[in-house]
Formats: C-alpha cells, structure tokens, sequence
C-alpha cells in the first residue's frame, strides 16, 4: 500500500483568480499601449510597472488552472511507502521522515505521531498544519502498513 499527496495541487481551481489574472495583463498591456497612443515616451517606471502587473498576471492565471507558483520554491507533500514514511507539511520547512525498518511502535497524539524506534529513540513527526482529512488518511495508511510489518499502534 501506498499514500502520497502532493499538498500544493490540492489548493481549488478558481475562476476568479483566472479572470483577476486576465485583468492584471489587460492592464500591463494597456499601460504601454497608452503611452503609444499618446506619443508619449516609454520610460523605465513604464516598463517596471508593466512588468509588476505582467509577473502578477502570469502567477494568478497559473494558479488558476491547478500549477501553484509556491511550487517554484519547493515541495510539500506527504509520501507513506512499504519503506518509509515523509511528510514536509510547507515548500519552507524541513523533511520529516522514518523508515519502517527502524520504528518499533506509533502513538497518535493530537496533532503529531511519536514513533519509538528501535534503538530507544523517539521521533515527533508534526502533523498541525494538515488539514484533518490528510490526517485521517495518514492515520489510516499507517495503521494498515503498520499491521502488516508487526508494529504496535497506540492511539
């Protein structure tokens, strides 16, 4: 059995966030187009305005059609395997991963899982900034795999 969701595609498509996109280039176009029109010369504020509301346009029209522009900095996704498990809730924060070979029990705590490893370490793997549905899941996936190698669950 196998878990991974990737937590930046899960954010909703938007229509408005497309058509705010859409605005966003009318007006970076437009801004130029203007000071064409009335011969006026094109200066750098010109160029770096347009520019501003160009790079706006482009991040809302992507993130409108499911391609998040925080995924050009990093991933966050929780991935659950017969070999490990990882989980890096934010693009900013660090991996928080095990491996099955090594955990000899889980606890569920509220919002993190305590695994006992087998050289009488604990590792705390955070689960608070998942969304509760994720958390059920992982639970889930975890006590199915966790039955099959053998590995006390405490809840």
């Amino acid at each position: 059995m196998e878990y991974y969701k990737d937590l930046l595609k899960e954010k909703q498509q938007s229509k408005l966030r497309l058509y705010i996109g859409i605005l966003f280039f009318a007006v970076s176009i437009a801004w130029i187009t203007m000071k064409m029109i009335e011969n006026k010369p094109i200066e750098t504020f010109d160029w770096v305005y347009s520019g501003i509301f160009l790079l706006n346009a482009l991040i809302h029209i992507l993130g409108a059609v499911g391609y998040p522009f925080e995924g050009l900095f990093g991933k966050a996704f929780i991935q659950i395997d017969n070999r490990s498990i990882r989980i890096k809730s934010w693009i900013f924060e660090k991996e928080q991963s095990a491996v099955w070979d090594d955990i000899q029990s889980i606890e569920f705590k509220m919002n993190q899982l305590l695994l006992s490893e087998k050289d009488d370490s604990c590792t705390s793997i955070s689960l608070s900034k998942l969304e509760y549905l994720w958390v059920q899941e992982i639970k889930d996936t975890l006590r199915n795999l966790a039955s099959k190698k053998g590995i006390h669950i405490k809840e």
